[in-house]
């Protein structure tokens, strides 16, 4: 992959960018399928390095881009399940909750034509909702690295290692020998992520259930494809920070683990004065060198050594849906303020009402002529003035101030009276507080949940 800033992957970012704009602006197919077409020639740079701002543009498109996209989607995971992983899994992460609603929506609907798409988006919500055994059913019947791979990690999360080793493991074997035929394979980025995921459980699987000879095994075939220092980056850049323990960490102890019940100290030793140089902040692998400093080699040391620490649970392709609360949906915090307004307790510090008129109730309210749904239209019934309210359980930049701008604009010529927005996000940008900041029509709220103890 050439590097972002030569000429030609710069200009055909932005390229992209130019026909994504005309695609939010006209809302035609021809301008989204130039826009699609576009966004596969960069779409690895979009995702590798450009992240925030292809997230913002893709809040602006319209459903006939997600059209394709869902085509695409269902071709995949249909035909070809191991490039759902290289190529749309990053991008399926990205999406607003409206379009990640009508992308879901497509899949359902296309149930019976496209079943594999259809059982992977209904076992995706069960999965994600902490449900890996309403999940099963689903992933079972995909056929492929895609089921394999999540029905591998619902077995993962109900504990059940020996099934998990069984299917995690092989698919990484499967893998890494396919990369060794396919020259594509061994250079792309995306297809490292995923290899280093699978890595990780598929070794603690067998630390797990004690199989130590097929732990440092597999350990071997790990340091095959990455070497120690590889490891070392690839944690920096895959480690949140509310992790106390890295991934790094985490392999490191796993395969001394494997070494030392095996009685291989001094390969045990060795592993962890490599991995203290390359990595000195690391806490866990400080303290098993000064614990075996001298113990080592005695027999007592296979025994005192800790049991195995497991891999963060971030499952490849889905850990963008943790990281943005994807199903910490909107529509809960819809219903909770609400249940505030009906028990007239004020909300966004006015005492409001939920509004209606002839176009509908203000829950899920569509105004006629703008793309979307306002979550929220409330009335402050003394003044005669109307709020937009856009509710998101998420991070957000500008994209999200124009359309509340669409809404609150086009619900004053509807209505007649005067219509402030309201945004109520629990990340927003920079960007986007600059926005708000400079207008004096539209407030932004955050909000947190908070527990006090009484008396």
């Amino acid at each position: 992959m050439s590097d972002l800033d030569t000429y030609d992957d710069a200009a055909a970012l932005e390229h992209f960018y130019t026909l994504a704009l005309q695609a939010a602006l006209v809302r035609t197919e021809e301008a989204s399928a130039k826009a699609y077409e576009a966004m596969l020639e960069v779409q690895a740079l979009l995702v590798a390095h450009d992240r925030a701002r292809f997230e913002d543009v893709l809040e602006t498109l319209p459903n006939s881009f997600y059209d394709l996209y869902v085509a695409d989607l269902i071709n995949e995971i249909d035909f070809n399940a191991l490039f759902y992983f290289i190529d749309h899994h990053s991008i399926l992460g990205l999406l607003a909750d409206d379009h990640y609603t009508y992308v879901k929506h497509q899949l359902q609907v296309k149930g019976g034509d496209a079943p594999a798409a259809y059982d992977f988006i209904c076992g995706l919500e069960h999965f994600m909702q902490g449900s890996p055994e309403l999940a099963l059913p689903y992933f079972t019947k995909i056929d492929s690295e895609l089921g394999e791979y999540f029905l591998g990690m619902c077995y993962y999360q109900l504990k059940d290692y020996e099934h998990a080793k069984r299917l995690l493991q092989a698919l990484f074997e499967s893998l890494l020998s396919l990369q060794q035929d396919y020259e594509e394979f061994q250079t792309h980025e995306t297809y490292g992520y995923l290899l280093y995921d699978l890595s990780h459980y598929a070794l603690e699987a067998n630390v797990i259930l004690e199989d130590y000879k097929e732990a440092e095994r597999t350990a071997q075939l790990i340091l095959q494809e990455f070497s120690l220092e590889q490891l070392a980056a690839l944690s920096r850049n895959n480690t949140t920070a509310i992790e106390e323990i890295t991934d790094f960490e985490v392999f490191v102890n796993n395969y001394t683990t494997a070494l030392i019940k095996l009685r291989k100290y001094k390969e045990a030793k060795a592993l962890l004065e490599e991995s203290i140089r390359l990595n000195p902040e690391a806490s866990l692998i400080q303290r098993r060198l000064q614990n075996s400093a001298d113990q080592l080699e005695r027999q007592l040391f296979a025994d005192a050594i800790l049991a195995p620490i497991l891999h963060k649970e971030k499952a490849y392709g889905v850990k963008e849906f943790l990281k943005g609360k994807r199903f910490a949906r909107a529509d809960k915090l819809e219903e909770l303020l609400a249940l505030q307004i009906e028990a007239g307790i004020p909300v966004f510090g006015e005492p409001l009402a939920i509004y209606e008129d002839e176009y509908g109730y203000g829950r899920q309210y569509k105004v006629p002529g703008v793309t979307g749904l306002i979550d929220l239209v409330l009335i402050d019934q003394t003044a005669a003035l109307l709020y937009a309210v856009v509710l998101k359980p998420d991070s957000r930049g500008v994209a999200i101030y124009e359309q509340i701008k669409k809404y609150t604009q086009r619900l004053e010529q509807l209505t007649g009276k005067t219509v402030k927005g309201i945004l109520c996000i629990q990340q927003p940008k920079e960007a986007l507080l600059a926005k708000v900041k400079a207008d004096d029509t539209i407030s932004l709220f955050t909000y947190h949940l908070e527990f006090k103890e009484l008396g």
